[in-house]
């Protein structure tokens, strides 16, 4: 099967809030502006890869701290040739069927750019919750193959919590328009872009750290422009988080080697007020406001907004 849309262009500004935890997974080679530029081959997977430029410092702050990176519209180097493909794709592949489940059909793009693309489609199986799924798998769960073709920028202050390697998913309801049970597309329902926008963004993001030589981490938020638009007409949801899955917790990390891990991120879509509350006092009064609305990241487009400010008598 093939993509059956190829338009994946949304403007976008990247916030960053640097995460902090425990594990380390990067190439193993010394970087510095002198070196920017040039191939060099992993010492792990020996994998030749293009050095990225230092991480410049951030020109703005938000009130909460968070650094905030605005990428301009155009690359700042130009795309490769030939577009880079993970040599780990077999293994991400039974990682998601032990993980989230069993992934019938997987799009594969035709025409592709710095990386190749697949996305992974694991329909409903109707499975009661259990700890594998604590909220059981009554939904649709799409997962990228291809962002982990090459190491991603980390920034030094991130490298002891994220690894270079990095895959994405998002969570859809069951009766999500346009997808059939089988996991294939409706693709008259996905000219759409009321159905289409979150595979859009899902690419775009999955693009992003290899187009502007930049990382994505827990709690990473990326506006549907830079007044974070709506994504859709029938939504006011605007940006996405990323952060580890809920619904499918066993998903976080896929061990190659020991020395190479793959992180696995959820899409959290949200809507501008809430991107604004982690912006102004940081990620965990977010955090507290998506647990206390028991929130995961199943995308609903008209879903209670946990930052909506009260009218009158709390209304």
């Amino acid at each position: 099967m093939v993509d059956v849309r190829g338009d994946d262009t949304l403007r976008v500004a990247l916030t960053i809030e640097d995460a902090t935890a425990t594990d380390t997974r990067r190439p193993q080679v010394e970087r510095g502006d002198a070196l920017a530029g040039r191939k060099a081959k992993c010492k792990v997977c020996h994998q030749v890869f293009q050095i990225p430029a230092v991480r410049p410092k951030p020109a703005e702050v938000s009130a909460g701290g968070v650094p905030i990176y605005r990428h301009p519209k155009e690359r700042p180097t130009p795309a490769p040739d030939v577009p880079s493909v993970t040599k780990y794709d077999k293994q991400i592949t039974r990682h998601i069927e032990r993980t989230i489940g069993p992934a019938p059909m997987v799009f594969h793009e035709i025409v592709s750019h710095d990386i190749h693309l697949d996305l992974h489609i694991v329909p409903p199986t109707n499975q009661e919750p259990s700890e594998e799924h604590p909220l059981g798998t009554h939904h649709y769960t799409i997962v990228t193959s291809g962002l982990s073709a090459r190491p991603q920028n980390v920034s030094p202050q991130a490298r002891e919590s994220v690894s270079p390697y990095q895959e994405l998913m998002i969570a859809l309801p069951g009766e999500w328009p346009g997808m059939n049970r089988d996991g294939t597309f409706d693709s008259d329902a996905m000219k759409d872009d009321r159905n289409w926008w979150p595979f859009a963004f899902l690419k775009l993001v999955a693009r992003m750290p290899h187009e502007y030589e930049t990382f994505l981490a827990p709690g990473v938020t990326i506006p549907n422009g830079e007044k974070a638009e709506p994504f859709a007409k029938n939504t006011k949801l605007g940006c996405v988080m990323t952060f580890p899955s809920i619904l499918s917790p066993q998903s976080k990390e896929l061990q190659i080697t020991d020395h190479l891990t793959i992180q696995f991120y959820a899409l959290w879509a949200l809507y501008p007020e809430e991107m604004q509350l982690k912006l102004d006092k940081g990620l965990s009064p977010l955090l507290d406001k998506l647990i206390e609305a028991e929130m995961t990241e199943l995308i609903q487009v008209d879903r209670p907004n946990t930052c909506k400010k009260k009218g009158w008598f709390g209304r």
